[in-house]
């Protein structure tokens, strides 16, 4: 998978995971989880764009 896939992948699983967490039925521990995963992507993408841009692959 290239950068560009792999960003908007993540990108993608993103905005579906914060579709989630606007449900009013969620439970606290939901939500908690939810936010973690959302965090951990954020996470994913932040070290594949420094990956990215340190081989010098712009």
């Amino acid at each position: 998978m290239n950068y560009d896939e792999l960003k908007h992948d993540i990108a993608l699983k993103i905005e579906g995971l914060q579709r989630r967490l606007e449900d009013p039925d969620l439970t606290p521990s939901e939500s908690e989880m939810i936010q973690n995963m959302i965090d951990n992507y954020q996470y994913i993408s932040e070290l594949a764009e420094m990956n990215y841009y340190h081989r010098g692959l712009q």
